[in-house]
């Protein structure tokens, strides 16, 4: 069906199944109208007073597939469209570099006799993906493809506004963004903005309140600046298109649909490609956007005019109200506070509060519990169920070229942009990331034949959608191979926190074939004697070999053993509690061949299996503190001599990075228990990325643009995800043995609370603390959701205080061992509460 008739029918159908025109114009069912003022913003909320100057101003709204930005302009207003399937490229069957694997017997040779660069050298000529690979993080024209701008609707109205207010607003816990516009004093128009959770659509509606609005005339019509056709048929505007393969030829077919409808009185004329509407008071507008990614059957068109059908044939009030409901009720699980707030500082626009918190961050608290609520929404708004994980960018760009494709980054970014999934009470955002991972499965099978001549399955650091799992076209980065293995730490970690056995029964297979991997092609380094990776890197970091040179590939490297040690420890426990005792065992056998993480003659943990110097002392990764956090290998109970090096290590490194380096700072300095150090950290991953540097007297870039997306700088998503888990992390923890409330309070958060953050055993924790009281936990309350022994690890200084379990007293000294409370087994429904006294 070509499509011109494909337009013409799927506009007969929309015509035929929704009221006309003059029916729908009449309707006075409006959505409800946000109040034009309100004297105080919760921590949950925050606000501009004036459009926005780029992207990193715009208000990001998004239900998981769907993203949605607005620069909210006056007169010539642009809303940026984003689905999360759009991406360019195809599958790439040139990456599979088949002759790689004979030349790996060559390169651990000359690791294993100190020829590094020499090792480095031969890597870079035979064991790197075939193709073009991600076009160095410019893929958009080649098969690795990037992810891309869906298209830009474009709300123009006739004049300018006199002597206009302004504030528009973002609401985190309804995903509602909110737009008012006064002129001398009196209302003028008001606009809201959602992108509805539960049926699927963007919608925005119009306020014309003043009479003078009413008679603007609103040009609406969709652009793209490549691959896109913008059409109107029958009041719909209509654009589509088909991304390149990358090949030469057509990818992915994508279609916008967009329907103004007139909820009280007005006109809508079609013009060229446009659409007039003149004389309305109320303008709703629904979009839907798709591709074929799903469904290469799919049409995109068709279907999203079915979605607007569906939508349309909801009163918007009851529109709104369900997308409200279904968004408030994952973003209400967790609520947070410190002290009682400074509504002084808490009104301020964003922009001015961020500078108020960079200059004193003692007077605006809660700008860390708007930051980790922010999190939460971020991820909330950028993946589902049924859709992709976030990537680099979560869901929104306003680029065709994203940046380093915006693709999944697996030798930490990915992973870091789940940190918060569990313990911020978002276990289902995991499901997503289950299914991406199953997909990798057939292409790291053979990509782990091919390069390794290995048995399970493997990738390396690039992800996208098209199942890319070779090394990347650069060794310095690309070598890295426990990509898969980090991923399986997120996928038991979701049954260790739903204890959910059918779970567990679907990913064991994915643990088992990456451990297998490893299994199958770890090498005996004749230098120590150990099991090792070879060839592998240290993420993104060099070392100084001996010859002098300096290079990246390397035998082996601390945070690989620390990764394929949990693997092997995750996969066993699942093999036992699933039958498979003979494999468990090969497992045991392994580990004990593995180097242990070794401090070195200077206190530090060693990064790589040998005493090199690092090249670059402060570099952004830490990934030799990988079994400090995101890993328990080094916990404070257990490892104490492994603590005081990782200590020395991080110290080392220093804070101040970019932004995601600073958020996995705050998460190992929570671990650590340094309460200051994570504080002061956490400071520097909320500064503006506009205020100066006082050393170098030039704007940071790293940190937090104005509208609290992270910067690296670019734009990147994970330092949102990591904060939010590191502000989690420091009054909670339960991954390292025990639940552990409050380990690394800083001063500044005197008193707050806490509430419905998860822990792992399928329970939920809520505290309150008082930095006045001895101990700082005034209350702790557990609630039990699946059959689970917990034990309790208490602040020190606290040792008087009642527990009750399920309102029965529970005498506390027949509990405690070794310091710790082994609590009596709980089940779903229980709930155990601590009262400091």
């Amino acid at each position: 069906m070509t499509q011109t008739r494909l337009i013409a029918c799927a506009s007969l159908l929309l015509l035929l199944m929704t009221p006309s025109w003059g029916q729908r114009e009449k309707r006075t069912d409006t959505a409800p109208r946000p109040a034009m003022e309100q004297k105080y913003y919760p921590s949950n909320s925050y606000y501009f007073d004036r459009p926005a100057e780029s992207m990193m101003e715009e208000l990001p709204l998004g239900n998981g597939r769907l993203g949605m930005l607005s620069d909210g302009a006056l007169r010539h207003q642009r809303v940026t469209l984003n689905e999360s399937s759009m991406w360019s490229g195809s599958i790439d069957s040139l990456a599979l570099n088949r002759d790689a694997a004979k030349h790996l017997p060559k390169i651990r040779e000359l690791l294993f006799a100190g020829r590094h660069k020499d090792a480095e050298a031969l890597i870079y000529k035979t064991f790197v993906c075939g193709g073009k690979g991600s076009g160095h993080g410019e893929g958009s024209k080649v098969p690795y493809g990037s992810y891309e701008v869906g298209g830009f609707l474009h709300l123009d109205w006739g004049r300018d506004i006199p002597n206009p207010s302004y504030k528009r607003s973002l609401d985190l816990t309804y995903g509602i963004s909110t737009e008012t516009i006064e002129t001398w004093g009196q209302p003028y128009r008001m606009k809201t903005y959602y992108t509805s959770y539960t049926h699927d659509v963007n919608v925005i509606t119009i306020y014309n309140q003043a009479i003078s609005a009413r008679t603007d005339t609103l040009r609406l019509s969709l652009s793209r600046p490549e691959n896109g056709t913008s059409t109107v048929s029958d009041g719909l505007l209509m654009l589509s298109g088909d991304l390149p393969n990358g090949k030469g030829g057509k990818g992915l077919h994508y279609a916008i649909v967009a329907k103004p409808y007139l909820l009280h009185g007005g006109k809508v004329i079609s013009r060229g490609n446009e659409l007039l509407i003149v004389n309305a008071s109320v303008i709703q507008i629904l979009i839907a956007h798709n591709t074929n990614y799903y469904n290469p059957q799919l049409s995109p068109t068709a279907h999203g005019v079915e979605q607007i059908i569906k939508a349309a044939g909801i009163t918007s009030a009851i529109l709104e109200r369900d997308h409200r409901a279904a968004f408030s009720s994952q973003m209400g699980r967790v609520s947070m506070r410190i002290g009682k707030g400074n509504a002084k500082v808490e009104n301020l626009p964003i922009d001015k509060r961020l500078e108020a918190y960079h200059k004193d961050p003692q007077s605006d608290p809660n700008l860390a519990s708007l930051y980790m609520q922010f999190g939460r929404y971020l991820l909330l708004s950028s993946t589902r169920k049924g859709a992709l994980p976030p990537n680099l960018q979560g869901i929104w760009t306003n680029l065709i070229q994203a940046p380093w494709n915006s693709d999944y980054h697996l030798n930490i970014n990915l992973q870091m942009n789940y940190w918060p999934s569990e313990k911020g009470n978002l276990s289902e955002t995991v499901l997503p990331l289950t299914s991406w991972v199953e997909g990798l499965l057939p292409s790291g099978r053979e990509t782990a034949r091919a390069f390794y001549g290995g048995k399970g399955w493997v990738t390396h650091i690039l992800g996208n959608v098209w199942g890319f799992t070779a090394p990347g076209e650069h060794p310095s980065w690309g070598a890295t191979n426990t990509g898969a293995a980090w991923l399986c730490q997120h996928l038991f970690n979701h049954y260790l926190y739903t204890q959910d056995r059918e779970y567990l029964r679907r990913i064991y297979p994915i643990l088992k074939g990456a451990s297998q991997f490893f299994l199958s092609t770890l090498v005996r380094d004749p230098n120590n004697g150990y099991l090792v990776t070879a060839p592998t890197t240290s993420p993104e970091n060099h070392y100084l070999a001996p010859d002098g040179s300096v290079v990246a590939v390397s035998a082996g490297s601390t945070m690989d053993n620390q990764i394929i040690r949990e693997l092997f420890t995750n996969t066993r426990t699942s093999a036992l509690a699933l039958g498979e005792r003979v494999f468990a065992d090969s497992l045991v056998r392994t580990l004990s061949e593995l180097m242990p993480t070794t401090i070195a003659p200077d206190g530090r943990i060693m990064e790589w299996l040998s005493n090199y110097k690092e090249t670059e002392p402060h570099h952004r990764h830490v990934s030799h503190l990988y079994g400090l956090f995101p890993g328990n290998e080094i916990t404070r109970e257990k490892t104490p001599d492994l603590i005081a090096a990782a200590r020395k290590s991080l110290d080392a490194r220093g804070a101040s990075s970019t932004s995601w380096s600073m958020a996995w700072k705050v998460n190992l300095r929570a671990r650590l228990g340094d309460a200051e150090e994570a504080y002061d950290v956490l400071n520097m991953l909320l500064r503006p990325v506009a205020a100066l540097d006082p050393q170098s007297h030039k704007p940071y870039g790293s940190g937090t643009n104005n509208n609290l997306f992270s910067s690296h700088p670019p734009f990147q998503i994970d330092g949102n995800f990591g904060g939010a888990a590191g502000i989690m992390e420091m009054l909670l923890q339960s991954e390292t043995g025990s639940i552990t409330p409050l380990p690394a309070l800083p001063k500044a958060w005197g008193e707050g609370a806490i509430t419905g953050l998860k822990v792992i055993g399928n329970a939920t924790c809520s505290l309150e603390w008082d930095q006045s009281q001895p101990g700082k936990l005034t209350h702790f309350l557990l609630e039990a959701h699946a059959p689970y022994s917990h034990i309790l690890s208490l602040p020190e200084g606290l040792t008087s205080y009642q527990l009750r379990l399920n309102g029965r007293m529970l005498i506390p000294s027949t509990l405690l061992k070794g310091g710790r409370l082994y609590l009596p087994p709980m089940k779903a429904g229980d709930r155990l509460e601590l009262s400091a006294r």
